[in-house]
C-alpha cells in the first residue's frame, strides 16, 4: 500500500514538474533565449529529488569548458550528471522520440546523433566542438549503448575529436548504482529492449535509488583514440574499487538508533 501511494505521489509531482518545465522552456524560446546552464542544472536537481535519486558525489565538477565522458547504465545517468554539472548532452537520435523525456531533452540543448549516418557524426563533432569553443560543458557516453554496470564496453573515439577541435580538456566521469546494501543495483539499468514508461513506473515505487558520480582527473586531448583509451582506463580503475558509502544516514534515523541504544543500555 505504501509503495502504491509513493508511486502515485511521485507521478503527480513529476507531471507538475514537466508542465512547469515545458512552460519555462517555451517561454524562454518565445523570448528567443536558451535555457541557461544554471537553470538546466536546477531542473535536473529537482527531477532527481522527485525520483528519489540519491547522488553521492566524488571529486569536483570541473569548470567549463570541458567534455565529460561517462560510462552509460541508464537514462538516469543524464539526471545524475545534470544535477552535478551545468552541462548539456550528446544523445542518440532515438531519445528524441521517447515519451515526455524526449521532448524535454530537445528543449535542453541536447545534440542528437544518428551514429549509423557518417554525415550526422561529422556534423555532431562540428557542433560539439563549436559549443565547447563557446565555453560550454558537454557530456558524452562513448560506449554508444547502456550496460548493466557489470562491465565497461569499449569507447568509440570519433566524437572525442570535438575536444581536440576546441582545445579543451576531457574529464572522465564514473557512474555506479548501488542498492541499500551497497551492492550493484539491478533495477536502475535500462538496457536492450527495456521500455521507458514501465521502467519509470518501477522506479517511482521504490524508496530511493542510489548512484555514485565520480569526477576523475582531467585529460589533455592531443589524439582522440589515446584520449578514449585513457578515459576508459581511468573509469575502469575507479569502478574496480570498493563502493564508497553512497548515502548519508538521515538525521532522524541516527536519532532513532541512538535512542534505541540508550534504551537498551538502560535496560541492561
Amino acid at each position: 500500500m505504501r509503495r502504491h501511494l509513493r508511486r502515485l505521489s511521485r507521478a503527480l509531482r513529476l507531471a507538475v514538474w514537466l508542465a512547469a518545465a515545458w512552460l519555462e522552456v517555451g517561454l524562454a524560446q518565445w523570448r528567443g533565449r536558451r535555457v541557461s546552464p544554471a537553470r538546466r542544472q536546477r531542473a535536473y536537481r529537482r527531477l532527481a529529488r522527485i525520483l528519489a535519486l540519491r547522488i553521492s558525489l566524488h571529486g569536483t565538477c570541473p569548470p567549463a569548458p570541458t567534455l565529460l565522458v561517462a560510462n552509460h547504465i541508464s537514462w538516469l545517468d543524464v539526471i545524475a550528471i545534470g544535477a552535478c554539472s551545468p552541462t548539456s548532452f550528446i544523445a542518440k537520435a532515438d531519445v528524441r522520440g521517447w515519451p515526455v523525456l524526449g521532448r524535454m531533452a530537445s528543449h535542453l540543448d541536447t545534440l542528437f546523433l544518428r551514429r549509423e549516418v557518417q554525415r550526422d557524426a561529422a556534423h555532431a563533432v562540428f557542433q560539439a566542438g563549436s559549443r565547447l569553443g563557446q565555453g560550454h560543458t558537454l557530456t558524452l557516453f562513448p560506449e554508444g549503448t547502456t550496460t548493466r554496470g557489470e562491465r565497461l564496453a569499449p569507447f568509440r573515439a570519433a566524437l572525442l575529436h570535438a575536444a581536440v577541435i576546441a582545445e579543451v580538456p576531457l574529464t572522465p566521469v564514473a557512474l555506479r548504482y548501488l542498492d541499500g546494501r551497497g551492492e550493484r543495483d539491478r533495477l536502475a539499468p535500462f538496457v536492450d529492449d527495456d521500455s521507458l514508461l514501465p521502467h519509470l513506473w518501477q522506479l517511482l515505487g521504490r524508496e530511493r535509488t542510489h548512484v555514485e558520480v565520480a569526477f576523475l582527473p582531467a585529460i589533455r586531448v592531443a589524439h582522440r583514440k589515446q584520449a578514449a583509451g585513457a578515459a576508459h582506463q581511468a573509469i575502469a580503475d575507479w569502478l574496480s574499487g570498493a563502493p564508497r558509502q553512497p548515502w548519508p544516514v538521515p538525521a532522524w534515523r541516527r536519532w532513532a538508533s541512538a535512542r534505541r541504544a540508550g534504551s537498551q543500555a538502560a535496560r541492561g
